[in-house]
């Protein structure tokens, strides 16, 4: 159904962005944003699993010492935190901050971050993908159709 499937998060000062990265055909796009839809409504309805909090949490804090790996990479973080107005004391304090969060709090999270209602949906591919999106009105929200050559 996918090649890949990927999220993110970056936050800046004043505010953030999020989303939600694949890559399928054009005669799957429908089928993929069901599915992520439905996974979110999921989570929503049914909340995550203690054992999935504990993987994630498992693997941030891990990756969290990889940051620091160089003097640039440090100094990055720092004047990140300069930028976000945030003491830096969050680099010593991470796993724990981390570890404060219960399973309902991360499940609200991905909702109020993720919901389908809360993101634009971005589509490339062929134009004729456009009818079938537009069935999709109902989970998605608005939907527009654009010419890619509006962002070139």
């Amino acid at each position: 159904l996918t090649y890949s499937i990927g999220s993110y998060i970056s936050s800046q000062k004043q505010y953030g962005r999020s989303g939600i990265s694949t890559f399928t055909k054009n005669d799957t796009v429908n089928k993929l944003l069901e599915v992520i839809s439905n996974s979110l409504d999921k989570i929503k309805s049914n909340g995550i699993s203690k054992e999935e909090l504990d993987r994630s949490m498992g693997a941030i804090v891990g990756a969290q010492p990889f940051k620091f790996e160089n003097n640039k990479a440090f100094l990055a973080q720092l004047i990140y935190l300069d930028h976000i107005e945030r003491p830096y004391a969050e680099l010593f304090d991470f796993k724990n901050a981390v570890l404060k969060y219960t399973a309902e709090d991360v499940a609200k999270k991905i909702n109020d971050v993720y919901g389908m209602k809360n993101q634009i949906v971005f589509v490339l591919g062929d134009k004729s993908i456009g009818v079938e999106l537009v069935k999709m009105k109902s989970k998605m929200g608005s939907v527009k159709i654009l010419d890619f050559k509006s962002f070139i």
